[in-house]
């Protein structure tokens, strides 16, 4: 009988472990606690049973499982160490939760590997940041959004649809016998407010197919056009998702249509679509993927698309966003041109945790935690604003979201709308544009850079490079004063200021700059004076082109020249460093005189140290000829500043 006995207990834990490998932690927190029930002092079991209950969310179980094997066996898992401090930051207790980790962060018993040593630091800091954040919370309102949206599956990822409305993302089921088999499972639903709250939710059939876990949807600004995701199941809690495109017309949905393979990358995933508007009515779609070239686990990427219907290529937003760790839910807010996004590398609060950051593409602004409690201990995703941004929605498994009895406090993902009780600022808009076209012909100029700059922090806002039969534009916040710098090859540079204050949002400022080319190059000699032996009077029969010389500068202020005295060989160094300065410095005053303005001159007295032609003939005898063409003054180009207006 025993033998029977130890066989069943062989083959439940083998089905528990198939369970726990194939990732259905609720079949196999069912199988392991039948079998702890009776092995107690099992710590795999246990610690098994902790990484289940973490993997559906119930931070109370994991963390009591988790403490279950330290006390027994803290050497063979010691990563339980950091799970079980996890599970109290989990649960907002960051007092404990730091001491936790400072177990791991200060060991001397080289119990735990560098990486968990790393991380446990950087949580220790993230502890203290976030009871800060508690201890100081926002002045927001965060209510659920009722049992009309939230249900006890998970609902998630709610945007506008209209003023009234919004589409989201459902696990919701109509019929309890649905297959076993199917364990991941999503719809789009639309819900409108009226005066009494949400209404029951509809799904939008259009958009759903059966087989398919269907959500996580974005507008693009003009709300024409719908991205959102489709996943395929490929083994339990397993997806293989791609991003999908519908248009919504004369009050229909357009048949769904897979995106190409520059954003839906075969093997890898993409989701989570957010979109912007770039300066050329481009769209920016940001979307969540697992690709090669990330910072690691699921990052945010970012491509454009444009009117004829190009993609470019998919490129990572960079480390400022991204990290080791896994970042979702992009929204971009287009007025104030700030990415919110959640991150688990981040620090913050507990799980995912909401953070925002401003700029585009890849160039971003320091990352900023949203602040509690937007952000809890939990997992904080899904955010979106309003234009105005005082309202809007997020999703949270935090405690108080709609469950059955049998569900933990945490389980399952609920929509919840926040209202800011103090307004928000919104950052003016001001749009400058304009052309860059050659002064003459008047023709546009294509391949000039403009750099725009702020003035007041010096700090530089934006580049690009200007297009034939375009205008440059530039979208950015009022009430500063920027420059413009333009540079392009063979032109003078040029630059003007744009003052924006006391402008309404959305005025336009328009430029138009007016190139002229150059009509010299850096290291150009404009004139060459050769003076009589010992003598450093300007000989008269000069002085004629030496006038057409500095008329010239005088029309261009922006080129800065050198006057380079150089001497022959007869005489001492120290005689001739004095001749040759005396020399460039006459020839510096006589276009002073003329009208040339004194910052234009630089001067240098090279005296006898850089000759162009031998002093002495090859038999060692005088070389008048040639020291005659050493002793020259040369009014060469040493730079050409930039244009002011």
């Amino acid at each position: 009988m025993q033998k029977v006995t130890a066989q069943s207990a062989t083959a439940l834990l083998d089905s528990a472990n198939s369970c726990f490998d194939e990732k259905n932690y609720a079949e196999a927190i069912f199988l392991y606690e039948i079998i702890y029930e009776k092995e107690s002092d099992n710590s795999f079991v246990a610690f098994r049973l902790a990484e289940s209950y973490r993997f559906v969310r119930d931070y109370v179980n994991a963390q009591y499982y988790y403490e279950e094997v330290l006390e027994e066996s803290f050497l063979e898992f010691p990563q339980a160490q950091l799970w079980y401090a996890m599970c109290l930051k989990f649960s907002e207790n960051y007092d404990a939760a730091r001491v936790a980790f400072e177990k791991i962060a200060f060991d001397t018993a080289n119990a735990f590997d560098s990486l968990i040593v790393r991380r446990a630091h950087r949580e220790i800091d993230a502890c203290i940041f976030a009871d800060s954040l508690k201890q100081h919370p926002l002045p927001i309102i965060i209510e659920n959004a009722g049992a009309h949206i939230n249900t006890q599956y998970s609902d998630f990822a709610a945007i506008p649809f209209d003023s009234t409305s919004i589409i989201f993302t459902s696990s919701r089921r109509e019929q309890d016998d649905a297959p076993r088999e199917i364990r991941i499972f999503a719809e789009l639903f639309y819900s409108q407010k009226n005066d009494s709250g949400w209404r029951n939710a509809k799904k939008i059939s259009e958009l759903n197919t059966s087989g398919f876990m269907n959500g996580n949807g974005a507008f693009s600004p003009d709300r024409k056009i719908f991205f959102f995701t489709r996943c395929t199941q490929i083994a339990i809690n397993t997806l293989e998702c791609k991003l999908y495109v519908s248009e919504f017309i004369s009050e229909k949905w357009s048949e769904p249509l897979l995106l190409n393979s520059d954003i839906n990358l075969p093997g890898y995933i993409s989701t989570q679509p957010a979109v912007a508007k770039g300066k050329r009515g481009e769209l920016i779609l940001y979307f969540v993927s697992n690709r090669p070239g990330g910072k690691g686990g699921n990052d945010i990427w970012f491509v454009n698309i444009f009117s004829d219907g190009k993609i470019s290529r998919a490129e990572n937003c960079g480390s400022v966003i991204n990290t080791v760790e896994n970042e979702a839910s992009p929204f971009y807010h287009q007025r104030n041109q700030t990415l919110y996004f959640s991150s688990e590398g981040h620090r913050g609060c507990g799980g995912y945790d909401i953070f925002q950051s401003d700029g585009s593409l890849a160039q971003w602004s320091e990352v900023k935690n949203a602040g509690y409690p937007l952000n809890s201990g939990v997992d904080d995703i899904f955010f979106n604003a309003q234009t105005f941004l005082n309202d809007g929605f997020l999703t949270s498994n935090r405690a108080g979201g709609i469950t059955e009895d049998n569900q933990t406090e945490t389980c399952c993902d609920d929509i919840y709308e926040y209202h800011w009780l103090i307004p928000q600022k919104i950052k003016p808009i001001i749009i400058i544009t304009g052309r860059v076209k050659d002064v003459f012909s008047e023709e546009n100029l294509s391949d000039a850079a403009i750099t725009l700059r702020d003035i007041a922090n010096s700090e530089w806002i934006e580049k690009e490079f200007t297009q034939k039969n375009t205008h440059s534009i530039f979208a950015v916040p009022s009430e500063r004063t920027y420059k413009i710098f333009v540079l392009k090859e063979e032109y003078i540079p040029y630059a003007k200021k744009i003052d924006t204050h006391g402008l309404n949002d959305n005025d336009t400022i328009y430029f138009e700059i007016a190139l002229e080319k150059l009509p010299v190059h850096v290291g150009q000699i404009l004139h060459t004076i050769h003076f009589e032996f010992g003598r450093t009077d300007i000989p008269a029969k000069l002085k004629p082109s030496l006038d057409s010389t500095a008329q010239f500068l005088v029309q261009q202020p922006q080129i800065i020249v050198e006057i380079g005295a150089h001497t022959d060989s007869k005489g001492s160094e120290l005689f001739n460093a004095g001749l040759s300065k005396t020399r460039a410095m006459n020839i510096i005053n006589y276009f002073i005189r003329l009208g040339i303005n004194r910052k234009q001159l630089v001067f240098r007295a090279y005296s006898e140290s850089m000759p162009i032609a031998p002093n002495e003939n090859p038999d060692g005898s005088d070389n008048p000829e040639g020291r005659k063409l050493n002793r020259r003054t040369e009014v060469r180009v040493l730079e050409v500043i930039m244009i002011e207006e």
